[in-house]
């Protein structure tokens, strides 16, 4: 399990709201480097009258979590959502919900070709 409670070091990147994160443990450990991609919906006033309201959402990229596995993967999502909306929240934004996601190039590369 981790030792919690997590703490994050925020950064921005060269990109449009598009952020870097790094996640320490409790005793400063290091757990996890993230990319942060806010999804900002439109003004009302760009999009059809009868549009649906978008909320703000927030998609994680986990680019790098050694310590992460399929059995604590809750345990780290869960602290580690708060801690980054808490401090997107400082920034002024408010995400309603967020998305992890966990690419993994080499079990795409070992996959056969299909063809």
């Amino acid at each position: 399990m981790f030792n919690t409670p997590f703490t994050v070091k925020l950064a921005r990147t060269l990109w449009l709201n598009a952020y870097r994160a790094q996640i320490t443990d409790a005793s400063g450990e290091y757990c996890a480097t993230l990319r942060l991609f806010p999804q900002i919906p439109l003004d009302r006033q760009d999009v059809p009258e009868n549009a649906p309201e978008a909320k703000l959402y927030l998609v994680i990229l986990v680019e790098d979590a050694p310590m992460l596995t399929d059995d604590n993967l809750v345990s780290f999502e869960t602290p580690v959502s708060v801690v980054v909306m808490e401090e997107l929240g400082k920034l002024g934004m408010y995400p309603d919900s967020c998305q992890f996601v966990y690419p993994n190039l080499m079990t795409e590369l070992e996959q056969p070709i299909q063809q």
